[in-house]
């Protein structure tokens, strides 16, 4: 594969200061890239500490909604990495109308920016939700059936990337449902949660548990950003990819987490609950064409979890507004107050 710090050497991340962002931007600096980072920066700056050191890195405070001045920051780059969203259902079901708004009403002038701005290629974060409920590993070719707003805003989203096609590379990522440890911490995510519901309380309460997630690490998910950055434009111009480790239900979650745990005498509460998202995903076609095999897996997202949370490196995990897009969201919108 070609070196994407020579191919893109000017990267842009929107929603770069998040969980995914803050582990994929030094990553990037790292490999030589001058990196815009296009954030609002509401939960704070210090989820880049590792990258201010660098010359290469730049920060561009704003919302992905402000077209000019996400326009003038665009300017000049190479490619552009989107992770900004409203992240979650939960997030976006408390106000649809912000939801779609940042989602979906944002994305077509934000692609053209980048367009306009000389980029070349737009890798978009999508959603493995957009596939809804399956039966079995969905692939990258499954019929799409979103059963949320949130859901339908991403792929909203996806088929107006390939539809710019011929004027810049558009690649689309489906990730499964992300773990371990961030700068940006979050405790909303199945394995995170789970996992501190364990340390905490000793006991993993799992609603309804027959619903199926697929899985990936954090450290996995930037290694692929950074895999389809490389990726020579005919394996990717246009190409969708799901970014998984493995599929399994999350009552067999809980128990793995609880195996880890064993010696915390964890105990597991099964509550009935009927919970119409429930997807498997496969990855075969990034390996095939990255070869990207994940290097870290669910029982290391859980000892991570462990080892921060004995250092005392989380403040009130449980309880925290920080560590929980719905609870955070939630209290901007009733009293919004800008971090610093």
């Amino acid at each position: 594969m070609p070196d994407s710090s020579r191919q893109f050497p000017r990267v842009a991340v929107t929603g770069g200061a998040g969980y995914v962002g803050s582990v994929l931007v030094p990553e990037l600096l790292a490999r030589g890239h001058t990196v815009k980072v296009i954030d609002t920066f509401a939960y704070g700056r210090y989820t880049l500490d590792a990258a201010t050191a660098s010359p290469r890195y730049h920060a561009h405070e704003m919302d992905i909604r402000d077209g000019a001045r996400v326009r003038e920051a665009l300017r000049g780059v190479d490619a552009v990495i989107h992770l900004a969203a409203v992240a979650n259902d939960q997030s976006y079901d408390l106000d649809p109308d912000h939801g779609r708004a940042v989602n979906l009403d944002a994305f077509a002038p934000l692609v053209q920016a980048a367009i306009d701005g000389g980029a070349r290629r737009f890798i978009y974060a999508s959603s493995s939700s957009v596939y809804g409920s399956t039966d079995e590993d969905a692939t990258e070719d499954f019929p799409t059936a979103p059963l949320t707003g949130y859901a339908a805003s991403k792929l909203g989203c996806e088929q107006y990337l390939l539809d710019q096609t011929g004027r810049l590379e558009g690649v689309i990522v489906r990730p499964a449902a992300l773990c371990g440890c961030s700068p940006r911490m979050r405790f909303d995510l199945t394995i995170n949660i789970l996992t501190l519901n364990a340390l905490v309380n000793r006991v993993i309460r799992v609603f309804g548990g027959k619903q199926y997630r697929s899985h990936l690490h954090v450290r996995d998910m930037a290694a692929a950003y950074i895999g389809l950055l490389d990726a020579d434009s005919a394996a990717v111009d246009g190409e969708i990819f799901n970014a998984s480790d493995e599929n399994c239900t999350v009552a067999d979650a809980a128990r793995r987490v609880a195996a880890v745990l064993a010696t915390r005498g964890v105990t597991i509460d099964l509550v009935p609950h009927v919970d119409a998202r429930s997807y498997r995903i496969s990855a075969a076609k990034l390996a095939r064409t990255l070869g990207f095999t994940p290097s870290r897996h669910l029982e290391d997202a859980v000892r991570e979890v462990e080892q921060a949370w004995e250092a005392g490196t989380y403040d009130q995990p449980l309880t925290n507004p920080l560590y929980a897009n719905e609870r955070f969201t939630a209290q901007r919108l009733t009293s919004p107050q800008p971090r610093t």
